[in-house]
């Protein structure tokens, strides 16, 4: 029976085919009677098909996240290290171009933060808590898959830290620290204007005196982030 049927079906499909050949050969010879169009006439190419660059220009976003402010702390009392940890969420824009598979370009985002810590230092307490970050960065990535983007990054950065000390010789102070940053990620397209992204950050920040009443205290701070981002594509 399957024999059977595997049979008609060849004839069914040789039917066909012959069928398309005569169909074939009698537009072929149509046209061979048919007069030749004047010469005068001309007709506009169709117009290429232009690269789809789903990954280039305007991007915003949101960013929540995971950081870490690990601080050492020089003073004429010694020397001290400590972790102001917490979390961290802002705003990111940034724009980019697309050549092929590879995307590369340039953005910025704003956090506010809420790492925090506290350290006995001696007599002293040291109190430190980062309230926000600003940072400006060049990207380029490839992308794995149409949707997949693997990417690193390299810019600047500014942190401001609240450092209060409590005890005999302390006071109110703070600074506003900057350095490099370096970092990479992924992020994936699961729209044609929204994606997800996972990135990590992070930043070695130049060290900074603060002078309270009786002492100058050194610190010098690096941030660890780790962050998620729902971004908008234009």
């Amino acid at each position: 029976m399957r024999k059977a049927s595997h049979k008609n079906l060849a004839k069914g499909l040789t039917g066909l085919l012959a069928t398309s050949a005569l169909v074939v050969i009698g537009t072929a010879a149509l046209a061979a009677d048919l007069p030749p169009l004047p010469s005068s006439q001309s007709y506009n190419a169709a117009p290429p098909n232009v690269a789809s660059m789903p990954w280039a220009g305007w991007q915003v976003g949101a960013l929540l996240g995971y950081g870490i402010a690990d601080t050492d702390l020089t003073a004429a009392a010694g020397t001290a290290n400590f972790d102001a940890d917490g979390v961290l969420g802002g705003v990111l824009v940034g724009w980019s171009w697309q050549t092929g598979d590879f995307v590369y370009g340039f953005e910025g985002d704003w956090v506010a933060a809420d790492l925090t810590d506290s350290q006995a230092f001696g007599a002293n307490r040291v109190n430190a808590s980062v309230d926000w970050m600003a940072e400006i960065r060049a990207r380029a990535g490839y992308l794995l898959a149409p949707e997949l983007l693997l990417f690193g990054m390299v810019g600047y950065a500014w942190a401001d830290i609240d450092l209060p000390v409590t005890g005999t010789g302390g006071g109110s102070g703070s600074d506003t620290f900057s350095g490099w940053q370096f970092g990479g990620g992924l992020e994936y397209r699961f729209d044609s204007n929204w994606s997800t992204r996972l990135d990590y950050l992070y930043t070695d920040l130049d060290s900074e005196s603060v002078t309270y009443s009786g002492q100058t205290v050194t610190y010098d701070p690096d941030v660890h982030a780790m962050r998620a981002g729902l971004v908008y594509k234009f």
